[in-house]
């Protein structure tokens, strides 16, 4: 696996198809808080009115619709929380810890695990 590579299993819903369908995806992974790593997406997912998710735990990928970006969470301080207006999308299968120690915009592949699309 690249070094900077981070492999997601996306679940079945319009928004994780839409991103399955542009990756793999080259993207500026940013800290947030060292609670997730956020990315502006070039375009924006398709995604339904009034989406809002909750119970999310370490590993997940989440999107926003109102902002365009994407983030995975990769500490504890958000597991169970439920964030207003984000969608979740799936979890990292490979490569969570290229997300360790992020400080400043880290270019990173997002790709889609074997098998799922």
């Amino acid at each position: 696996m690249d070094s900077r590579a981070v492999h997601l299993l996306l679940e079945d819903t319009p928004p994780a198809r839409d991103l399955a369908a542009r990756l793999p995806l080259q993207v500026e992974l940013e800290d947030r808080m060292g609670a997730a790593s956020v990315a502006e997406l070039p375009e924006a997912l398709v995604t339904p009115d009034g989406s809002a998710a909750c119970g999310f735990t370490t590993g997940d990928v989440v999107y926003w619709a109102d902002t365009g970006e994407l983030a995975i969470i990769h500490s504890g301080a958000l597991d169970g929380e439920s964030l207003r207006g984000a969608t979740r999308l799936g979890t990292v299968t490979d490569g969570l810890r290229v997300l360790d120690g992020i400080t400043h915009a880290t270019p990173a592949a997002l790709r889609v695990k074997e098998g799922t699309s």
